[in-house]
């Protein structure tokens, strides 16, 4: 079972790795500008200091929903191999179906929290 686990996270690694997409590190030339005299380009151009806030902050939301997601997924696999090698036992398959319903409630959590906080720095930050 161990091995299974192993395989499985190693699996869904390398997929993740592969295949989600790498951003372009390019950058609006205008709006990375430090320098005091493109203030009034800079602010024309609508580039705010609440864009530097909110991105890491979206960005770390961003990479922890998606590990809880994975994480989700592995564990709802789990509980299905534990409730297929149960063999009728009832004490294992009640703890199967309860490590799915955690699994469950964790991503609806996950879900509802990147909500809320995507909902707060809209309305705190503009």
């Amino acid at each position: 079972m161990r091995r299974v686990i192993i395989a499985v996270l190693m699996i869904v690694g390398v997929l993740g790795w592969v295949l989600v997409p790498k951003g372009a590190f390019a950058s609006d030339p205008v709006c990375s500008s430090t320098s005091g005299v493109d203030r009034e380009l800079r602010e024309a151009a609508g580039c705010s200091n609440t864009d530097t806030i909110k991105s890491p902050i979206r960005s770390v939301v961003n990479t922890l929903l998606w590990v809880v997601g994975v994480l989700a997924v592995i564990m709802i696999i789990v509980s299905g191999l534990k409730m297929t090698t149960s063999a009728g036992n009832p004490g294992a398959v009640q703890k199967a179906k309860q490590t799915l319903i955690y699994a469950l409630v964790g991503l609806v959590i996950a879900v509802l929290a990147y909500a809320i906080v995507n909902f707060v720095l809209d309305k705190v930050l503009g």
